[in-house]
């Protein structure tokens, strides 16, 4: 894994609650990667680390106040901020059409894991 060279701590400051939030966040990350750390075996891979440390971001943000479905939108919105704008599909009636299905979906509480985040990806899109 590549490190990145640490910014400068002079160059840009922190408001008071902002660092208050992170240190606290940070605190709260370490517990969760310890915990979801223990489970992995000695065969574990990076694939499996990787899965390790995104449940515990994720236990971490949940511990915030953080509720299930922000949760899901903002993964949606990370994972549509690196799409290329020149290659980002405009937004469309057959968009429309299936955010609407899967809205129906949920209303009725059959929608999977996946369409969970496909709403959220057509929801930032739109």
């Amino acid at each position: 894994m590549a490190v990145k060279k640490q910014p400068d701590s002079g160059t840009r400051e922190l408001s008071e609650a902002a660092n208050d939030w992170f240190r606290q966040f940070l605190k709260h990350l370490e517990i969760y990667m310890m915990e979801t750390g223990q489970s992995l075996g000695q065969e574990s891979d990076s694939a499996d680390h990787r899965l390790a440390a995104m449940h515990a971001v994720k236990l971490t943000l949940l511990d915030t106040g953080m509720n299930h479905e922000e949760l899901r939108n903002l993964f949606g919105l990370l994972a549509m901020e690196n799409v290329n704008k020149s290659q980002r599909t405009q937004w469309n009636r057959e968009l429309n059409r299936r955010r609407f299905e899967l809205i129906d979906s949920d209303i009725q509480g059959t929608l999977s894991p996946v369409e969970q985040f496909e709403l959220a990806s057509l929801t930032q899109l739109m």
